[in-house]
């Protein structure tokens, strides 16, 4: 029940002060990870979020490149200074962008396997813009 009882997910220890409950994790029959790198956290949340929009790309769910990247900043909140999913893998370029899937796949699973489209691109040195490559495989 949470708060109203004070505990739940988390220990409530006063009105303004909490803590996870450690019970949780034996319920669900996990370990805790303790220390997560938010750098890294932050990165395969990113990565996951290029991968899905390639996925989407290369099976036409997304007229474009541009479209995605408009919609990814506009709709879900994809951090603007990054220029979107796709100008986000242009930028790192598809070679580590997919380096980096490869990376987390052996350690997560195959959420993190490299999109098809994205595996193209890095075998091409490609790009999907065109303002970043004349190798486009965006915009089908």
């Amino acid at each position: 029940l949470g708060t109203k009882t004070g505990r739940g997910f988390y220990v409530h220890e006063g009105r303004a002060r909490r803590r996870v409950n450690d019970e949780v994790y034996d319920i669900l029959g996990v370990e805790p990870k303790r220390g997560a790198d938010s750098s890294e956290i932050a990165e395969r949340c990113v990565l996951q979020m290029v991968n899905e929009s390639a996925r989407c790309l290369e099976t036409n769910i997304l007229r474009s490149a541009r479209d995605g990247d408009v919609g990814a900043v506009f709709g879900l909140g994809f951090p603007p200074f990054l220029g979107g999913p796709f100008r986000y893998a242009d930028a790192l370029g598809a070679h580590t962008v997919v380096e980096r899937l490869e990376h987390f796949a052996g350690r997560y699973g195959d959420r993190f396997r490299p999109a098809p489209i994205l595996n193209e691109l890095a075998r091409r040195s490609g790009h999907f813009h065109e303002s970043s490559s004349e190798a486009n495989l965006g915009g089908k």
